[in-house]
C-alpha cells in the first residue's frame, strides 16, 4: 500500500507565469513604507471529502534545479480515497491521479498553467505485509529490516526484490 506520495510539476511558461496571479493565498512581510517583500506561499491544506491534502507553489527562488517555478502535492492516498489507511492501493498512477485531480478542483488556473508533462514522483512510502513460513525466517527478516534506514536498499536484495523505485512522468 502507498502509504505518502509527494509529487511535482514546473509551470509551463516560467517568463509570463506569476505565482501571485493564480489565486492562491500568499503570505508577504510589508516595509513602513508599505513596500511588499518576501511574497511566499506557505503549505496549506487542501480539504477533501476524507482527508486534506498538503500543497505549496515554489516560484524560482525556491527551486533546487534549473531555476523554474513548480508546485508540490503530498498526501497519504488510501485515506485521501478511502478515509482511512488500514489498506489502499499500491497504483502509482492511480494514487497519483487522484492527489492531481484533486489539485485541479481546488485551483483550476494553477492547474491550467502547469506543464503536465513534467510530473514526478519525488517521494512515496510503501506498506507491505509479509507472510514468512517460520519463526527462524521471522526472525532473520526482522534483523535484516533493522540494518535498513531511509532511503537505502542495499540490504539484503532479496528483501527488496518486489519493491521497484523509480523518477517516472504519468
Amino acid at each position: 500500500m502507498i502509504d505518502k506520495l509527494v509529487l511535482r510539476c514546473t509551470f509551463s511558461d516560467q517568463l509570463m507565469i506569476r505565482i501571485e496571479s493564480l489565486n492562491i493565498p500568499m503570505e508577504a512581510s510589508i516595509t513602513a513604507e508599505g513596500e511588499v517583500y518576501g511574497l511566499r506561499h506557505a503549505w496549506e491544506r487542501i480539504p477533501s471529502s476524507y482527508a486534506p491534502m498538503a500543497f505549496k507553489a515554489f516560484d524560482f527562488r525556491d527551486s533546487m534545479k534549473d531555476g523554474s517555478a513548480f508546485i508540490e502535492i503530498k498526501a497519504s492516498p488510501a485515506k485521501l480515497m478511502q478515509g482511512h489507511n488500514v489498506f489502499g492501493s499500491d497504483d502509482v498512477k492511480l494514487c497519483a491521479l487522484s492527489l492531481i485531480e484533486l489539485l485541479a478542483e481546488t485551483y483550476p488556473l494553477c492547474f491550467s498553467e502547469l506543464n503536465q508533462e513534467t510530473w514526478e514522483v519525488v517521494e512515496v512510502d510503501i506498506t507491505y505485509f509479509s507472510k514468512l513460513k517460520d519463526q527462524r525466517e521471522t526472525t532473520q527478516f526482522i534483523n535484516a529490516l533493522q540494518n535498513v534506514s531511509s532511503g537505502q536498499t542495499k540490504k539484503p536484495y532479496w528483501l527488496f526484490r518486489h519493491c521497484i523505485f523509480w523518477k517516472k512522468e504519468l
